[in-house]
C-alpha cells in the first residue's frame, strides 16, 4: 500500500462552507423527525422495505463508527499514532 501524501480533493478554502452546509444538514435532519416517536414507521423509496425512526437511528450510528474506524486506520497509517490518545497528550474530556 502506497503511503498517504495528503487528501486529494480538499479545498481548505471551502472549510467554512462545508461546515455551514453540515449544519444545515443536522437541522433539516433534525426538523425531519421533530416530534416523531422512535417506534413510528414508513416505507422506504428503493424496495419498498418498512422501518422505523429507530431503525433509521441505529443505522446512522452503525455507519458512523464504521467511518470513524476507518479513519483510525488512515491516521495510523498516516502519522503513525495508534490509541485514544496519542504518547505524551493527556485525554482532554470529562474524567
Amino acid at each position: 500500500m502506497a503511503a498517504m501524501t495528503g487528501l486529494q480533493g480538499v479545498d481548505p478554502a471551502r472549510a467554512e462552507h462545508d461546515y455551514a452546509a453540515y449544519l444545515a444538514e443536522v437541522a433539516a435532519a433534525g426538523a425531519a423527525v421533530a416530534g416523531r416517536d422512535l417506534d413510528e414507521t414508513f416505507v422506504t423509496a428503493h424496495g419498498g422495505r418498512t422501518c422505523s425512526l429507530r431503525w433509521v437511528y441505529l443505522a446512522m450510528i452503525q455507519e458512523y463508527a464504521r467511518h470513524n474506524g476507518h479513519a483510525d486506520l488512515l491516521r495510523e497509517r498516516t502519522d503513525g499514532e495508534t490509541g485514544d490518545y496519542p504518547p505524551g497528550r493527556p485525554p482532554t474530556g470529562p474524567a
